[in-house]
């Protein structure tokens, strides 16, 4: 009898060398909802794909240098100096409008003929008006250091370029958001080129 009872276990546990195991099919109903163990780098993967988006990345350096301008103003200058601070976002915003708008037509260029490397779209215009702009930023603060401008010290120095700073991205990021809004894609950078959203960016023009 316990002989008997052994064979019968091995039988439907497939021991036996020459009887297969038995398998037990379970029916699928509709409503029931499968279990899919969490992959171990998603969080990982959904992190990288949302700081890859260029919007999100204009939008992080929009809010990182408006508080270095507001850093400069309140805490390396003064809230007395109010309005040089403003005085120094109404001067930035021309230049914050320009680069947006310049940016949109890049955006445009992506869309129409595919990804591009973003440096490569840097001419000569406007990389000489970037050292011409650093250059003289850095004149102003130098000059003041050493006094040779009356009546202006470090504390409204501070509060006029941390206007400029606070609107430096507010062009690009205004731009971001209609562009992709009006043509309903998503925008990738990974540093170097920029293109679209699931696009193949092994592709360099």
């Amino acid at each position: 009898m316990t002989a008997r009872v052994s064979e019968v276990i091995r039988d439907w546990l497939g021991w036996c060398p020459d009887t297969p195991a038995r398998v037990r099919n379970m029916e699928s109903r509709p409503g029931d909802e499968a279990v899919v163990p969490a992959s171990a780098g998603s969080f990982k993967e959904r992190a990288i794909r949302w700081l890859g988006l260029f919007y999100n990345q204009t939008m992080l350096q929009t809010i990182v240098s408006f508080c270095i301008g507001l850093y400069m103003f309140a805490g390396l200058g003064s809230w007395s100096n109010l309005d040089l601070f403003i005085v120094g976002m109404l001067v930035g915003l021309p230049y914050s409008a320009i680069t947006g708008i310049w940016y949109f037509r890049i955006f445009n260029e992506v869309f129409r003929d595919g990804t591009v490397v973003l440096w490569n779209r840097y001419d000569k215009t406007s990389g000489t008006l970037t050292v011409m702009s650093l250059v003289v930023s850095i004149s102003i603060w130098g000059l003041v250091l050493l006094g040779a401008i009356p009546g202006v010290n470090l504390a409204m120095t501070c509060a006029f370029f941390g206007g400029t700073v606070a609107v430096l991205f507010w062009g690009v990021l205004i731009a971001v958001r209609r562009w992709e809004s009006g043509t309903h894609c998503q925008l990738h950078y990974n540093g170097e080129i920029l293109g679209l959203e699931n696009e193949d960016t092994h592709a360099i023009r």
